[in-house]
C-alpha cells in the first residue's frame, strides 16, 4: 500500500487553495489518493467533504488532473501506466484491468508492445461508453483479484486473454515468465481456457499448444537458448561446460569448475521481473564467495552466434587469465 509519505505529497497550504478550505480537508484527499496511486474518485471526495464544485476549482486551479469522468490525479503525482490502468478502473463501477493492460501492470515481457488505451472487462448488462477506455463486455466474467482499490484479472485468466492480442511467439514468451516466476501453472492457465467457451475465444488452439508442450513444467525458450548456447561454445574451441552444475547450493547453466566459471543464460522472460533481479543478485553473491566468476548472456547476446561472439571473447580472455 502506497501511502501519501512514499507519494511524496505535501500536505502544506498551497496559495492557490482557497482560505476557507479546512487544511484536514486537503489531508484526506491526499490519504485517499495515497493508498491508490495518487488518484481520488468524485465520490471518494464527497465521503471526505469535498464536493464536485470544489473538485473543479481544485481542478481550474491546477491541483487536480482530470484522467477520466469522475477520476482525478493529484498534481504532485508523476502519471504511469499503472496509474492510468487503475483510473480507468475506478472511473467504471464493476469493472477490472484486463488484457494487455493487466499484462503489463502483472509485468509480462511485452517488449515494444503497448496498448493504445488502458483494457477493462465488464458485465455484458453494463451499458458503458467511457471515453479512452477499452472497454469489453461479457456474459462470461473471467477471474479477477484485488488491485489497490480496483480489480485485475488473474495472471492465469491474463494469459488467456493474450493469446487473442499478441503473437505466438510473444505468447509463449509470457507463459513461461510466469513458470519461471511461479505465478501460474499450466494447470491453472487450463482451467481458465475450461470456463472460457471455445466459440469466443480467439487463439485457444495456439495457446493450448503452448500449455501441452509445457506440461511438466518445462521452459521450453530457456532450454531452446541453452540448446542454442552449447553448439556455439564449442564451435569455438572453447572446453565444454558442465551443464545445470550446482555450486554451493546454486545451480549454474554451464560451469567450468577447472577455472571456477560460471555463465548464465538470462533471457528476460525469466529474469526480467523484480523477484528475480533479486534472486540473482543473491545468486551472484554467494558465486562470488565462492570464489566463482560469473558472465551472463542475456537477449541481446542470445539472437544469433555473432551476437554471442563477444560472450566467447570474454570467456576465453577469463580462462587464460586464471588458467
Amino acid at each position: 500500500m502506497v501511502s501519501s509519505r512514499h507519494l511524496g505529497l505535501s500536505v502544506q497550504p498551497s496559495s492557490r487553495i482557497s482560505r476557507s478550505a479546512p487544511l484536514s480537508l486537503e489531508r484526506q484527499i491526499v490519504e485517499v489518493a495515497g493508498e491508490q496511486l495518487g488518484l481520488i474518485t468524485v465520490d471518494q471526495a464527497k465521503r471526505v467533504g469535498v464536493d464536485a464544485d470544489a473538485l473543479r476549482r481544485r481542478e481550474l486551479s491546477g491541483l487536480l488532473i482530470r484522467m477520466f469522468v469522475g477520476v482525478y490525479r493529484i498534481v504532485g503525482v508523476a502519471p504511469s501506466v499503472q496509474q492510468e490502468c487503475l483510473a480507468s478502473c475506478l472511473a467504471i463501477r464493476d469493472s477490472a484491468v484486463c488484457g494487455l493492460s493487466a499484462a503489463l501492470v502483472h509485468g509480462f515481457p511485452l517488449g515494444e508492445l503497448q496498448p493504445s488505451r488502458p483494457s477493462i472487462v465488464v458485465p455484458a448488462n453494463r451499458e458503458i461508453a467511457a471515453r479512452g477506455i477499452a472497454t469489453h463486455r461479457t456474459r462470461h466474467l473471467p477471474p479477477t483479484q484485488p488491485w489497490f482499490t480496483g480489480r485485475i484479472t488473474t495472471i492465469p485468466a491474463t494469459i488467456v486473454d493474450l493469446a487473442g492480442l499478441v503473437s505466438a511467439n510473444t505468447l509463449s514468451r509470457c507463459i513461461d515468465h510466469t513458470l519461471a516466476d511461479r505465478t501460474a501453472t499450466v494447470d491453472r492457465v487450463l482451467k481458465v481456457v475450461n470456463q472460457r467457451p471455445p466459440a469466443r475465444f480467439a487463439g485457444r488452439a495456439v495457446l493450448i499448444a503452448a500449455l501441452d508442450a509445457r506440461s511438466g513444467g518445462k521452459l521450453l525458450h530457456r532450454s531452446r537458448y541453452e540448446q542454442k548456447v552449447l553448439p556455439w561454445l564449442l564451435a569455438a574451441g572453447v572446453p565444454r561446460p558442465g551443464s545445470n552444475l550446482m555450486v554451493d547450493g546454486v545451480e549454474v547453466d554451464f560451469g567450468w569448475p577447472e577455472f571456477r566459471i560460471a555463465l548464465e543464460i538470462s533471457p528476460f522472460f525469466t529474469h526480467g521481473s523484480e523477484h528475480t533481479q533479486r534472486r540473482d543478485a543473491q545468486r551472484r553473491r554467494i558465486l562470488q564467495k565462492a570464489g566463482w566468476w560469473v558472465i551472463e548472456a542475456t537477449d541481446e547476446q542470445l539472437l544469433c552466434a555473432s551476437s554471442f561472439a563477444p560472450i566467447i571473447v570474454d570467456l576465453l580472455a577469463l580462462m587464460r587469465r586464471v588458467g
